[in-house]
């Protein structure tokens, strides 16, 4: 369960609604906006890749 949490929760979360922001916007949105949104998508990338080996390596250990 925390395994599909840790993925898919940052991505719906996180993730997608900063990139369709990005999507929609396009021209229109300032550099501070486009700036701010970059990080927010890196910073998620980052979430969902430490959540998702955290999952794995505490199911790894529990078997």
């Amino acid at each position: 369960m925390s395994l599909i949490g840790s993925l898919f929760s940052i991505v719906v979360a996180i993730i997608a609604p900063t990139l369709c922001f990005l999507k929609l916007s396009k021209n229109k949105a300032t550099k501070f906006q486009l700036a701010v949104s970059i990080v927010i998508v890196a910073m998620g990338i980052i979430s969902a890749i430490l959540g998702t080996y955290s999952s794995i390596s505490k199911i790894v250990k529990s078997y």
